[in-house]
């Protein structure tokens, strides 16, 4: 999951707080191999599990850049996060980005959550979203919560199709993001495929889906 930084502070009625709209239900594991441009540098897993009227994630990424064997750049994620009707309702996550440490824990206050990083403590409204990459209609949220830094950010989105694929693009401030997806015809669910983010440096940072786990 890509995650990019926001200044932050005392949020409140940033979130779209529709949650009738869409039926809570328990996503597929999802599986992603990352690049960076055409060369794979990891991996980010997206585990879920029941809970009750809800889901639990865990989501776990690893990104190594080498260079004649040379570790130039290391990234270990690791997050919690639980949903109940449509929204956040807990997170607790700690990152080690190239030795930059960040860590998040959340209390839930009046159906609002309270957010804990290394640096400060705010509230959000009383629906939270993070970067809700699996289930693609709850982008469409007036700002998503950053699960690395626990900042929230003000977003752009738009969409099209192109053949089979709906295709979701997300912008902002640092973040330029298109994410692919494939409708199960079974279901009807919009089943994530892909991610393709611009990097400052003018690089590309893909996921893709991988077919068995960890591989």
């Amino acid at each position: 999951m890509l995650l990019l930084p926001l200044s932050a502070g005392t949020i409140a009625n940033h979130i779209d707080a529709n949650t009738d709209a869409i039926s809570p239900s328990i996503p597929q594991n999802l599986y992603f191999d990352v690049f960076l441009d055409d060369k794979k540098i990891g991996k980010h897993n997206f585990i879920f599990s029941a809970i009750d009227n809800g889901y639990e994630l865990n989501s776990e990424a690893s990104y190594k850049v080498k260079i004649l064997g040379i570790t130039f750049f290391n990234y270990q994620h690791q997050s919690k996060e639980l949903w109940q009707d449509n929204c956040l309702k807990s997170i607790q996550s700690s990152t080690n980005s190239n030795g930059d440490k960040y860590s998040i824990s959340s209390t839930l206050v009046n159906e609002s959550l309270q957010i804990t990083t290394q640096d400060e403590t705010f509230t959000t409204s009383e629906c939270t979203r993070s970067f809700v990459y699996w289930e693609p209609d709850l982008l469409f949220s007036k700002a998503l919560l950053n699960s690395q830094t626990g900042e929230l950010q003000e977003l752009e989105q738009s969409e099209e199709l192109n053949g089979e694929l709906r295709i979701i693009k997300l912008s902002g401030k640092d973040v330029d993001i298109e994410l692919h997806y494939q409708t199960n015809q079974a279901t009807g669910l919009d089943l994530w495929k892909a991610l393709i983010a611009k990097l400052e440096n003018g690089r590309t940072l893909n996921y893709r889906s991988a077919n068995v786990e960890g591989t």
